[in-house]
């Protein structure tokens, strides 16, 4: 199980830390447009500090914050409080996530399938974890794209020479170099390998018509530009003309398989160990696995990173 140390997990802890909200507006109106109407229960994956967690809140009986960053979570906390919204708070690791197989109904996970240096095997986990039938909306960062490419030539022009941090765009994987590229790695993807992702997960896509970028600012800025921009969007997304547009791509995708009406009353029936996924009981300051790992609650955070 990995740890705090493993280099690909990204460190958000830094309590100074002010993540870029240009573009929250837009996903909120990206979230309600492809969120299911009802969910029993709803998982933010990667939630942050919980800005998009409302949205998801309004279309759900039961709504689990996920994240990695103890300093996130205490945001998200507060923020949820402060709204009046009631919630689960989780820290895990997405590689390795605290839910039975079939258990979620809708999965919302955005700014963070950029972060992971093996997207496959990260997917592959969360879908084990929806239901049959079930529903994840996503972004991701595209890599074949005018940017990308554009952002290759800077390098190579003003002298670059590395291959590892700058690999030519259209390969998989492409790591966008940053001053903090170290702490927070963002991979881009090219549109096929995500579409062979899902593929391979059983995953069927709904809908597929939302951008970031030059016609992201516009639907956040005007109404009217913003529908004009969206039925643009619609219309190109997935012709060969959106990869070289849009870095930035939301999806709305569903779990193949025969809707599950297994029912899930309260969070510990929803809960499995992420180390054995052996059954787990809530006790008095933290949560014991049937198997002997153990977890600590802090103040109302339930933390399966680290086993005891």
């Amino acid at each position: 199980m990995e740890t705090r140390t493993n280099q690909y997990i990204p460190d958000y802890e830094d309590p100074a830390f002010i993540i870029d909200d240009a573009e929250a507006s837009m996903e909120v109106g990206v979230l309600r447009e492809l969120l299911p109407r009802f969910s029993e229960w709803s998982v933010d994956l990667g939630c942050g500090y919980g800005r998009l967690s409302a949205v998801l809140a309004e279309r759900s009986r039961k709504i689990i914050l996920v994240d990695y960053s103890m300093t996130n979570m205490k945001r998200a906390r507060q923020r949820m409080l402060h709204e009046g919204i009631s919630a689960s708070f989780l820290l895990a690791d997405i590689s390795h996530l605290p839910f039975r197989s079939g258990s979620l109904d809708t999965v919302a996970m955005f700014r963070v399938f950029h972060h992971f240096s093996d997207p496959g095997l990260a997917m592959r986990e969360i879908v084990r974890c929806m239901k049959p039938d079930g529903n994840i909306v996503f972004n991701y960062n595209s890599s074949d794209n005018a940017s990308m490419m554009l952002f290759w030539l800077k390098h190579k022009i003003n002298g670059g020479k590395s291959h590892r941090e700058f690999p030519f765009p259209l390969v998989s994987g492409t790591l966008r170099g940053s001053p903090e590229s170290n702490k927070r790695p963002i991979y881009f993807q090219t549109h096929s390998t995500i579409r062979k992702i899902m593929r391979q997960n059983g995953l069927v896509p709904s809908l597929g018509n939302f951008h970031s970028g030059m016609l992201g600012k516009i639907n956040a800025d005007n109404r009217l530009l913003g529908q004009m921009a969206r039925n643009l969007q619609a219309r190109m997304m997935d012709k060969w003309p959106s990869r070289f547009l849009f870095p930035n791509n939301y999806l709305l995708c569903r779990k193949k398989g025969y809707k599950d009406n297994t029912e899930f009353h309260n969070l510990e029936e929803l809960l499995a160990c992420p180390v054995c996924y052996g059954m787990v009981s809530i006790k008095e300051g933290f949560i014991g696995c049937e198997n002997g790992h153990r977890f600590s609650i802090v103040d109302g955070i339930y933390d399966f990173r680290n086993p005891s």
